[in-house]
């Protein structure tokens, strides 16, 4: 449908922005809510607060739990 259509198309950009800015996007997009995790270089909260100041709803994860604590990283910055 439409709107299904609409979030493929917005993932696909903020994907295509985030690699383009040197961002490594952990998963793969398939069936699933357009939602994604990231890691970057910079600090988790220095990018949750660029990525908001363009829109872009995000919850920073330094390393300590969610999904990089499982992964067994931790925040670069």
């Amino acid at each position: 449908d439409a709107l299904a259509r609409h979030q493929e198309r917005l993932l696909d950009d903020l994907l295509f922005d985030l690699v383009g800015a040197g961002a490594d996007v952990l998963g793969s997009v398939g069936d699933r809510i357009p939602a994604l995790s990231f890691t970057h270089a910079l600090p988790a909260a220095d990018v949750a607060e660029h990525l908001a100041r363009h829109g872009v709803c995000v919850l920073p994860d330094t390393g300590e739990r969610g999904v990089l604590a499982h992964l067994g990283t931790a925040e670069i910055g």
